[in-house]
């Protein structure tokens, strides 16, 4: 999901995490344990590690905190890859492609085949 509120890291789910690792084998990077505190409005949660995710767009940078989230891509990814996000036409324009999003529940997702 694009995330409007995580201004400056993607995040994820450690529970969502481990459903993704039994279809991609995935290394938490532990060093990056405790580097970022994600604040949600009822609290908040440190990251236990990080993961790298080859997405559409690129590949994103992930941090696992101890809550029941999705992957959260944050807007400070999409910038730096100097993408953008029309909301008009529900496509993520990278360098080099459009991807197509869709919205439902009110937010802009991004799929890609691979997780289909």
């Amino acid at each position: 999901m694009i995330y409007i509120r995580a201004l400056k890291r993607s995040t994820v789910g450690y529970r969502l995490y481990l459903v993704y690792k039994k279809t991609y084998n995935t290394i938490i990077n532990t060093l990056k344990a405790n580097v970022i505190n994600v604040q949600f409005s009822i609290g908040s949660t440190l990251s236990v590690g990080s993961i790298t995710i080859n997405t559409p767009i690129s590949n994103i940078e992930f941090y696992l905190v101890q809550a029941d989230t999705p992957f959260l891509l944050c807007l400070v990814n999409i910038d730096i890859l100097k993408d953008y996000y029309n909301n008009l036409k529900n496509i993520l324009v990278t360098l080099t492609k459009s991807v197509p999003i869709i919205r439902r529940f009110g937010h802009p997702f991004l799929l890609w085949e691979e997780l289909l």
